[in-house]
């Protein structure tokens, strides 16, 4: 009977995947060849498309025909794939910890030794080389498992994962069809993700999607729909029925393999992401490209995204880069609408980031997006905030494109008009002269001094050379209550090609039109006559008789 078992259990384990072959496959993938010259310096390199194969980064080609003919049209593989990725890139955050301790207490032994300067010296820097090496090995199998973790599009529902067009036992979304018996017992490595999930619900108290409860909450749940059912008689077998019936679906998703869980793929895909942006040498271009993709294809999906937290927030304090800076403050800024995320000192660094060279950075339509959201979506701003958001975007616009001009102008004058408190910026002064109290250096808008100041930059802004921008600067803050606000995202498209376009555009339409001849606004009361009543010089000529002849 225990040779029947196993012999049945090896038949059910040959029908699936083999998780262990899947994680040497993406090992060997993600793993660049050791090689005696070392590494390259282009793995510093910020190069986006930086994809040479010589300092192991994978190819942008393979990574495609990777997600198109692998993982892409498999669901099971999607699963296993993660389980790998997630196993790949704990085993490296472990390894490179040991490594790092290691360095350390050598470090800290040489300089113990009493050996000569120079000797002492040398062998620093031979280990300081290995160490930078190292890292680098390190960051580039993180970076790979961030690229084929990027190419993983989650299901979001378990009937996305049901088995379509299985004929004579093959399947269009599964490489080998699920078995159809409901008592699937789990392979070694759905068996470890299955015990290790369950560990992280025990500890996570903001899970919100858990589909397995405990047994003691189910029969309370049970008891309850009982007791619920016995209140009305008439209605007793129809719930009864419906209680049945729900409990069967229950459990008929339980006993599904876990690839076939949506909920397993979004735990794994969540404890993926978690376990790569561990790994602390992660190339700069790597984490920008995580940041992009975290607030749209991550953090909806996973089920804790309050875990991701502590990464936006150190990857904002990061000030290498007001790039990284600004992906991370929206992915701050989805959790604190959506998660109830508290960082108070979220508009002070919204504040911070507020630059000239904001105006010409690579990702200046996210962080517009992102700064007409924060102001103008809450009515609850005080103030003094609003008043020293307005005069840094005004002080800005002097140095900025026309694009960036006509953005913050349309910002400004919505701002002014939905915070009657910063009306005193237009009016004060009268056109006199007055001190400027604003300071500029100061990052903290409640000791800029805005609200005491004036936003005279828009009488600068209003001699602008474009046209579009003087206009709109003279009228700023002069608008009437009932005039409509300007649409922010139509602002945000404007480039220095749109515009020129825009004017070529009208002048083009312009010179199609018919000439248009010029008429006199006041109609004539008499021809070739003079409004004193004398004739002009055609009347004289042409020896008229005198009108006060012709009234006689």
């Amino acid at each position: 009977h225990v040779s029947n078992h196993k012999q049945q259990q090896e038949e059910e384990e040959a029908k699936r995947i083999n998780g262990r072959l899947v994680q040497k496959m993406m090992d060997a993938l993600v793993k660049p060849q050791l090689q005696d010259d070392g590494y390259d310096d282009d793995l510093d390199n910020d190069d986006d498309n930086n994809n040479n194969n010589n300092n192991g980064v994978l190819a942008e080609d393979l990574l495609q025909m990777l997600d198109l003919e692998f993982i892409g049209p498999y669901q099971d593989l999607k699963y296993f794939v993660l389980l790998a990725i997630r196993e790949l890139a704990r085993s490296t955050f472990q390894i490179d910890r040991q490594a790092n301790k290691k360095f350390i207490t050598a470090q800290q032994l040489l300089k113990s030794k009493n050996n000569k300067k120079k000797q002492q010296q040398l062998l620093l820097l031979h280990q300081q080389e290995e160490e930078i090496g190292r890292q680098k090995y390190v960051g580039t199998i993180a970076e790979n498992l961030l690229r084929i973790l990027i190419k993983i599009d989650i299901v979001s529902s378990n009937d996305q994962l049901v088995p379509s067009d299985t004929k004579n036992g093959m399947s269009s979304n599964y490489l080998i069809p699920p078995p159809k018996s409901d008592n699937s017992t789990p392979t070694d490595d759905e068996q470890d993700d299955d015990n290790e999930t369950d560990e992280e619900d025990d500890n996570d108290d903001d899970d919100d999607d858990d589909s397995h409860k405990d047994s003691s909450s189910e029969e309370e749940e049970e008891q309850q729909e009982k007791e619920e059912d016995g209140k009305s008689g008439k209605r007793k077998g129809a719930n009864n029925n419906g209680f049945i019936r729900r409990k069967r679906v229950k459990n008929e998703q339980n006993n599904k393999p876990s690839y076939q869980q949506s909920s397993k793929h979004c735990r794994l895909l969540q404890e993926s992401w978690l376990e790569i942006l561990k790994i602390p040498h992660l190339p700069s271009r790597s984490l920008k490209l995580a940041l992009q993709h975290l607030p749209h294809k991550v953090l909806p999906i996973v089920s804790s995204p309050l875990r991701f937290a502590d990464f936006c927030i150190r990857a904002y304090d990061d000030t290498g880069s007001a790039v990284t800076s600004i992906l991370a403050l929206h992915s701050l800024y989805y959790l604190m609408l959506n998660h109830g995320l508290e960082y108070p000192m979220f508009y002070a660094s919204l504040y911070k980031l507020v630059t000239p060279h904001v105006f010409y950075a690579k990702h200046r339509t996210r962080f517009f997006k992102l700064l007409s959201n924060c102001l103008t979506k809450s009515q609850m701003l005080p103030g003094y905030l609003v008043a020293a958001f307005c005069k840094r975007l005004c002080r800005c616009a002097l140095s900025a494109p026309p694009s960036g001009c006509l953005f913050v102008l349309a910002l400004v004058s919505n701002l002014l008009r939905k915070h009657a408190a910063c009306a005193c910026l237009i009016h004060r002064g009268n056109g006199n002269s007055i001190e400027d109290l604003f300071d500029s250096e100061s990052n903290d808008p409640a000791t800029s001094r805005a609200i005491e100041s004036s936003l005279w930059e828009l009488n600068s802004l209003g001699r602008h050379y474009h046209p579009a921008v003087a206009t709109l600067a003279k009228a700023c803050g002069t608008e009437d209550e009932k005039s409509p606000y300007y649409n922010i995202d139509e602002f945000m498209l404007h480039t220095y090609k749109s515009l020129f376009e825009q004017e070529r555009n009208k002048a083009e339409t312009k010179k199609k039109k018919k000439p248009v001849v010029p008429l006199t606004f006041k109609p004539p009361k008499s021809l070739f006559i003079k409004p004193n009543g004398e004739h002009d010089l055609f009347g004289s000529i042409l020896m008229l008789p005198s009108p006060t002849k012709q009234t006689e």
